[in-house]
C-alpha cells in the first residue's frame, strides 16, 4: 500500500490531480482540460468527462450536486467517467480516502451546464463535505477566473466549524511554495504567485495552471489532510498596459475638443 505522502506528493507533481479529457482526446496532452471546472475553474461542458486520478486505490470519489444530493463515482482502470448530472451551476468532486489512523481528503469544484436548481453556490460551499476542508472565501463567479497577483481567500472547516492556528501550504504547478496560518476564524489569505515562466509583457497569454492549498489537522489522535485543488491564469496587467490606457483617453479628449469647436464654428461662436 502506498504512503500518505506518495499519494500527496504524486497528486501535486501532476500539476492538477483531476484532468479530464474530451472524447477523442489523448489522454497524455499537455493541453487537456481540466474537468468541467467553471466558476473561476475552466470552461464549461455539457458532454461527459473522464476524470485520470493517480495513486487513487482505495479512496471514494463522490460528486456534490447543485441541489446538496451526491452520487459516488466507480473508477475503471484509474479513471471515472463524469457524464452530465442535468443540474446548472456549482459541483464539488470530493476524493477521500480513509487510512484507519486518519483520512485524507481532495476537493475540486467544478462549474457544469443544465438546468437552473434555484439554489445557490454558496449553498453547497456551506455543507459539509468531509470532516475536514478547506473552502473558498469568496468562491469566483462564473466568468471570474483565479489570477496570478491576486488576493484570494479560503477558510478551514473541521466538523463544519472554522478551525484556527492551523498551517496551511499553497503549492503551485510550476514549484511555488508559499506558507499562512489560518485565524481565529479559520480563514487564511494568499496572493496567487506570478510565477509563470517566458511571459512576454504586452502580449496576451492564456496559459492556466494548477495549485493546491492544503493543510494538516490532528483530533483525537486522528490526522486529517485536506487539499483544495484549483486552476490560475496569467494576470492581464501583463499585456493590458497602463500605458495604452493613458493613450486612448488622451485621444478621446482630443477627439471631443475637435467637435465641440466644429459645433461652435456652426453658431457662430470663436
Amino acid at each position: 500500500m502506498p504512503s500518505r505522502l506518495v499519494f500527496a506528493v504524486v497528486l501535486l507533481a501532476l500539476g492538477l490531480p483531476l484532468q479530464a479529457q474530451e472524447p477523442g482526446q489523448s489522454g497524455s496532452s499537455t493541453a487537456t482540460e481540466t474537468a468541467s471546472h467553471g466558476a473561476g475553474h475552466g470552461r464549461r461542458g455539457r458532454g461527459p468527462k473522464r476524470l485520470m486520478l493517480a495513486n487513487g486505490e482505495g479512496a471514494v470519489i463522490r460528486l456534490w450536486r447543485p441541489d446538496l444530493s451526491s452520487v459516488i463515482l466507480r473508477p475503471e482502470h484509474g479513471s471515472v467517467t463524469l457524464s452530465p448530472t442535468g443540474m446548472e451551476g456549482l459541483h464539488a468532486l470530493v476524493v477521500q480516502r480513509d487510512w484507519g489512523d486518519g483520512e485524507e481528503t481532495l476537493l475540486r469544484y467544478l462549474d457544469l451546464r443544465g438546468k437552473p436548481t434555484g439554489h445557490s453556490p454558496r449553498d453547497l460551499l456551506a455543507v459539509a463535505k468531509s470532516r475536514f476542508e478547506i473552502v473558498p472565501d469568496p468562491q469566483p463567479r462564473e466568468h471570474r477566473r483565479y489570477r496570478s497577483g491576486e488576493e484570494w481567500g479560503f477558510l478551514l472547516r473541521f466538523d463544519n466549524r472554522p478551525v484556527a492556528g492551523v498551517a496551511v501550504t499553497l503549492t503551485t504547478a510550476q514549484g511555488t511554495r508559499l506558507d499562512a496560518v489560518s485565524a481565529a476564524d479559520g480563514s487564511v489569505e494568499f496572493t496567487l504567485p506570478d510565477d509563470f515562466p517566458r511571459l512576454v509583457e504586452g502580449v496576451k497569454d492564456g496559459r492556466s495552471a494548477g495549485f493546491q492549498v492544503s493543510a494538516v489537522y490532528r483530533h483525537q489522535q486522528l490526522e486529517y489532510r485536506t487539499s483544495l485543488d484549483a486552476d490560475y491564469r496569467v494576470d492581464p496587467r501583463h499585456w493590458r498596459s497602463s500605458g495604452w490606457g493613458v493613450a486612448v483617453a488622451s485621444l478621446g479628449l482630443v477627439a471631443g475638443g475637435l467637435v465641440g469647436r466644429r459645433i461652435r464654428r456652426r453658431e457662430g461662436v470663436q
